[in-house]
């Protein structure tokens, strides 16, 4: 008889992990492709940021007295209008692609 209540036991047990598994796994999928999003949307932001930023220096630079309309930043060169960094392929020849 004890045998009996034993293996009714053990088998509920494993029905109760199994559920308890599948509760869970239904749970976090979804929460998980959330955390992708969220993750991609915070590259792009910090990219953003990094051009923000390297815009700043660029502008700054150039209103040093005495500094050309050309910058090089991180061996880049970067051509200035009106102290801002100009808009295009980064060609500093004067010709737009």
């Amino acid at each position: 008889m004890k045998q009996a209540n034993r293996l009714k036991s053990n088998g509920f047990t494993l029905i109760a992990v199994i559920v308890i598994i599948g509760i869970l796994a239904a749970v976090t999928i979804p929460r998980l492709s959330n955390l992708e999003r969220e993750a991609r949307i915070a590259s792009v932001q910090g990219l953003l940021g990094a051009v923000k930023s390297a815009s700043s220096l660029a502008h700054a630079t150039s209103l040093v007295p005495g500094e050309p309309a050309i910058i090089t930043m991180e061996s880049q060169t970067v051509a200035t209008v009106n102290a801002y960094p100009a808009t295009g392929t980064g060609d500093c020849r004067g010709g737009r692609a």
